[in-house]
């Protein structure tokens, strides 16, 4: 602590680069202090700190069971957010004065800015190291690591300084949710609504739940029950594996429940009215994307016999259509190990979807075979349920198990109103398509695979909802289930560590990798051989880091 002290006192006023002094690890008594990365500019993005706490007196039981520590780690994450912005405060020129975290949204994930490390606690934040103009200003930066920083160590990473109460019942709901997820396999189901969620969102721009938003209720015939770790017993509605319809008027909340359904892969915070609404871990969304690139991706079992020549059986584009978009994602996900695919007829190609009787009869030399004549090969065939938003296209309820009418937000068991249906207005589909096959996952080759972007030695930003990465521009605005833009800067991260390991893998082989990397040592296994973690990575699916590399346009698989 001393050292910092004079290392601070003899910079002071001096040009902005002499923080690079700071470098090091230092000792607080309580904690140890890191300066991991300094900033080389006062407008630069802001210097790194690593703080590690090892006697914080938090239970042994949280520490030595995964899903606990995700859930205090995710806990001692938002408790540093809402303290570090009460207290940091603008301090001289550009980012100086500033201690942040990204913002933690509504889903609790294993984050890169708390992370538990040999039963000690790791902190990671970004600091603005304070400058007037282009000069050092000792006195500001004495106080951001004397008493500011320190101050949000001592209030949010202390058992004794936190409601454990409220604590202890973060973790056993994060613990129920796990629970509940693991349990859908065991009664058949792909995906659960706890009655009384509140599913419906503020707004198009707020994650947060609608104020007076309508309490789902379950249909009698669709209920279940799960007996949680808790004690607690919960009940809602199951769906059911195999082919499900949501249907019903405009409005009347079908994208609504399938976006809870998507998201539902994530366990949320307490208040977020979806916290037990609960999706398959290898739940994938599919949508149209026009203009992505697709590289030697068989999608003949969709798109078959293009009149310009194209080789569907190793296709690849710089420009998708909708449709060959739409069957490009559906064997990429699947190669990544994906077993439900959800849709939603309103982001969907229509000439994918769905071809009336009549425009069958009309183009006799149509290329697409529509989705609804392979649902029951996915699911026969496969194992691969659907869900399947659908307003327009009658055809699909003859390949449905399930469906549900939604009617002013309420759902209803429609299956018997749907068969009487079928038998008062048969379908007449007759073309039967030949029978497809899922390829075998293909093995991504290094030439075009670099963070590298000339002789700078990585190149990985992520603007938006795209990723930066060598000098190609991965745009992922398609991959709904990505909710955090610290997901995205993880993603890039771990495409860079793949980018070492590439050879004979296949892309289902790297996935295993990353996945089983991360799991067992957190995200700051990325980092590899790397000085410092940044604090602004966030766990991702191996699902959305396929999306990441299928979309990547200079991959050679």
């Amino acid at each position: 602590m001393n050292k910092l002290r004079k290392i601070i006192e003899r910079i002071d006023r001096r040009g902005y680069k002499s923080y690079r002094e700071l470098y090091g690890k230092y000792d607080f008594h309580n904690f140890t202090l890191s300066v991991d990365k300094v900033q080389g500019d006062p407008f630069a993005t802001p210097s790194i700190i690593a703080i590690r706490v090892e006697n914080h007196s938090f239970t042994r039981e949280w520490l030595n069971n995964d899903d606990d520590k995700i859930a205090l780690c995710d806990y001692l994450y938002r408790l540093i957010w809402i303290k570090a912005r009460k207290i940091a405060r603008n301090r001289g020129t550009g980012h100086s004065g500033k201690i942040e975290i990204p913002s933690p949204g509504q889903i609790v994930i294993r984050r890169s800015a708390v992370e538990i490390e040999n039963d000690a606690i790791v902190v990671r934040l970004f600091i603005g190291l304070p400058a007037r103009g282009r000069t050092i200003d000792g006195h500001a930066a004495y106080e951001m690591f004397f008493i500011d920083i320190p101050q949000i160590i001592k209030a949010c990473l202390f058992a004794k300084s936190i409601n454990i109460e409220h604590l202890t019942n973060f973790i056993i709901q994060h613990r129920d949710q796990c629970a509940l997820r693991r349990m859908l396999a065991d009664k058949n189901l792909i995906g659960f609504i706890a009655d009384g969620s509140i599913l419906p969102r503020e707004s198009g721009i707020s994650d947060n739940p609608m104020k007076n938003g309508k309490p789902f209720q379950s249909p009698q015939s669709l209920r279940v029950e799960f007996d949680l770790p808790s004690g607690k017993t919960i009940g809602g509605m199951g769906i059911p594996e195999g082919s499900t319809l949501i249907v019903g008027g405009g409005y009347h909340g079908k994208t609504t429940l399938l976006s809870a359904i998507q998201n539902g892969i994530y366990n949320h915070i307490p208040g977020d009215g979806r916290e037990f609404v609960i999706a398959s871990p290898y739940a994938v969304k599919i949508r149209a994307e026009n203009g992505r690139a697709i590289r030697n991706v068989d999608i003949s079992a969709f798109i078959e016999n293009l009149p310009s020549g194209y080789d569907t059986r190793n296709f690849s584009t710089d420009d998708a259509s909708g449709s060959t978009s739409m069957a490009g994602t559906i064997i990429e996900s699947i190669e990544a190990g994906a077993k439900v695919l959800l849709f939603d007829e309103d982001t969907s190609a229509t000439n994918f979807m769905i071809k009336d009787d009549r425009m069958v009869e009309l183009i006799e030399n149509e290329p697409i075979v529509p989705l609804v004549d392979r649902l029951s090969e996915l699911r026969e065939k496969f194992g691969i349920s659907v869900i399947i938003v659908v307003g327009g296209a009658g055809e699909y309820l003859d390949t449905a198990d399930n469906v549900i009418l939604m009617e002013e937000f309420e759902p209803n068991d429609a299956k018997q109103k749907a068969t009487d249906i079928i038998e008062q207005y048969p379908s007449h589909r007759a073309k039967k398509p030949v029978p497809m096959t899922i390829p075998a996952s293909r093995i991504p080759l290094p030439d075009g695979f670099s963070p590298a972007y000339g002789r700078k030695s990585e190149n990985i930003k992520v603007r938006g909802k795209s990723l930066l990465f060598g000098a190609e521009t991965i745009e992922l605005w398609a991959i709904e289930q990505i909710i955090l833009p610290a997901q995205i800067n993880a993603i890039g991260k771990a495409m860079s560590y793949i980018s070492s390991k590439l050879g004979d893998s296949t892309i289902s082989e790297l996935l295993d990798m990353v996945e089983n990397l991360v799991s067992k040592n957190g995200l700051s296994a990325l980092a590899s051989n790397d000085s410092f973690v940044p604090p602004d990575w966030a766990e991702f699916r191996r699902f959305e880091l396929a999306a990441a590399i299928n979309r990547l346009r200079s991959l050679h698989p």
